[in-house]
């Protein structure tokens, strides 16, 4: 699946170098993002070791470049700083206590998005997205573990650090210009791959997929 879809990508940018028309934006916003639970799988068995508890708050900022092949289709390849994560509480059925803890996880985004033109100045974004994770950080009972402590904790607790730096998801947005250069959108990102995954002696845990909504005012040069 990863390999497809950076083919896709590639693909794509390569498609949008010829006969185009070239716009340049730059955007901002609000992210709001959720983790999946992260599940413990083997003999037949899934249970939750912690699941996720609601949405965290973020922002997202970046610029984007808009390839128009003609009144209805086009491409938009961005990059986006994107602060993601969610909350995430303890299964009780596995712990003693309860406890809720706050997930950032930061991710510098590449989404190379079909731009679907069905009326003037709206379009219909979809497309893959390509995420790098550069920063992560847990709060939880007011202390705070971010970084390089964050990897060692997470490598203590599981004996070896878990946390995949990669990340990939599917995009669906809508876009409406105003004014020629004023941009509004909405967009979801639905991710595709697993922030945390770790397998042994036949049983593994996975998730941490990254859900994020955005909401985001640009202009285009």
């Amino acid at each position: 699946m990863k390999k497809i879809l950076l083919i896709m990508m590639v693909a794509m940018l390569c498609a949008a170098t010829a006969n185009a028309q070239i716009k340049f934006g730059v955007k901002a916003g609000l992210n709001l993002s959720s983790l999946s639970d992260i599940k413990v799988e083997g003999s037949g068995a899934s249970l939750s070791l912690l699941e996720s508890d609601g949405m965290v708050a973020g922002f997202h900022v970046g610029g984007f470049v808009n390839f128009s092949f003609g009144q209805y289709i086009g491409l938009q390849p961005e990059l986006l700083f994107s602060m993601q994560g969610g909350k995430q509480k303890l299964n009780q059925q596995i712990y003693d206590v309860s406890a809720v803890s706050d997930l950032t996880l930061d991710y510098i985004n590449i989404p190379i998005l079909v731009d679907i033109k069905p009326f003037a100045n709206f379009s219909v974004l979809v497309g893959p997205q390509i995420g790098f994770n550069i920063y992560k950080s847990v709060t939880s009972d007011g202390e705070t573990i971010s970084g390089s402590d964050f990897d060692k904790s997470l490598e203590e607790e599981f004996g070896k650090n878990p946390f995949k730096s990669l990340d990939f998801a599917a995009v669906i947005a809508l876009q409406y210009t105003f004014i020629e250069h004023l941009t509004v959108g909405a967009r979801y990102n639905i991710g595709l791959t697993n922030a945390f995954s770790i397998s042994e002696s036949g049983a593994s845990a996975k998730g941490w997929k990254n859900n994020v909504l955005q909401l985001s005012v640009g202009w285009t040069f």
